[in-house]
């Protein structure tokens, strides 16, 4: 039973210790603790067997009263309740430098950081945009240099095409004077070309006209009457156009006189091998003697002769 209630007492005893650890030490100083208001333990007394453990109060640990420091309106210096002044801390010698303006160094090599960092930024603007600037006039440059290639593969194109393009023109125009107040007129209509002529439409007529009102030969229009010939093969084949005119007996003494003379024209459309539309336009003239079995060539007159 001793051994028992023994065995109690040191077990609340050492309950006692480990609440209470600044149980039996003296009071350290506030300038000597590590932290205020922080008690330290010492080792509980040994307790024997016989005699019971007490519970002991803990001692309380006095705390300093701080005492009230007032700051000047500059912050320069510093005064105690006692009238004594002090000099606020000044930097060290090591950081003298960095404590111009109150700052630390990594305060210092913060802001020098963004320095550097804006210094890039700008930097890394200026040469985008300058590269963006080269790239700009390369691609002007390249679409300049794909205009003058694409103008001269054109201008290439229309060079082999106009080599090889078909050419109608007219040929070995005669008249024949088969009757006292008729005629017959044959043209023919050449491919001086290369490849062949498609579609090919021919309107012509021919009638005796004052000379010196020429230029008031009509022209003709859609509504004319057409001759279709299809094609004319390449190299020089060819096809005819025949006109026949019925010409009034008041007009054969005019034609003797040489005021008057026949005047042949029309107007020939095609397509050439590469599907574009051209034209050739004609007009021809016959000045002599009216007389029947005359047969004789048709001369170019100097306007009306044009061709694509």
């Amino acid at each position: 039973m001793l051994g028992s209630n023994r065995l109690q007492y040191i077990a609340f005893g050492l309950a006692l210790v480990l609440a209470f650890p600044g149980l039996g030490q003296e009071p350290v100083e506030p300038q000597n603790r590590p932290f205020e208001n922080q008690n330290t333990a010492t080792e509980p007394e040994s307790l024997t067997a016989d005699e019971p453990a007490t519970k002991a109060e803990p001692t309380p640990t006095p705390i300093p009263t701080a005492e009230p420091i007032s700051q000047d309106h500059d912050g320069k210096r510093q005064r105690h309740e006692n009238g004594e002044s002090q000099e606020p801390p000044r930097p060290t010698e090591n950081f003298a430098i960095w404590g111009v303006w109150g700052d630390t160094p990594a305060q210092w090599i913060m802001a020098a950081s963004g320095l550097a960092a804006v210094g890039i930024s700008v930097w890394a603007v200026l040469l985008l945009r300058r590269t963006l600037s080269a790239t700009r006039d390369a691609v002007q440059e390249a679409r300049n240099t794909t205009a003058v290639a694409r103008d001269a593969l054109n201008e290439s194109r229309l060079s082999n095409q106009r080599q090889l393009r078909a050419y109608l023109h007219t040929a070995d125009q005669n008249i024949k004077i088969i009757g006292a107040e008729t005629a017959a007129i044959q043209i023919k209509l050449v491919n001086a070309g290369q490849t062949p002529a498609h579609n090919i439409v021919a309107r012509a007529a021919a009638h005796p006209i004052d000379k010196s009102n020429e230029n008031e030969i009509p022209v003709f229009n859609a509504s004319s009457e057409a001759m279709n010939f299809g094609f004319i093969g390449p190299n020089g084949d060819a096809k005819w156009i025949t006109i026949k005119m019925t010409i009034k007996p008041e007009y054969i003494p005019l034609i003797q006189a040489d005021t008057h003379a026949v005047f042949a024209y029309g107007r020939v459309t095609y397509e050439d091998a590469f599907g574009d539309p051209q034209w050739v336009r004609f007009r021809l003239i016959y000045e002599g003697e009216w007389a029947v079995g005359q047969d004789t060539d048709l001369s170019l007159c100097r306007e009306g002769n044009e061709a694509t």
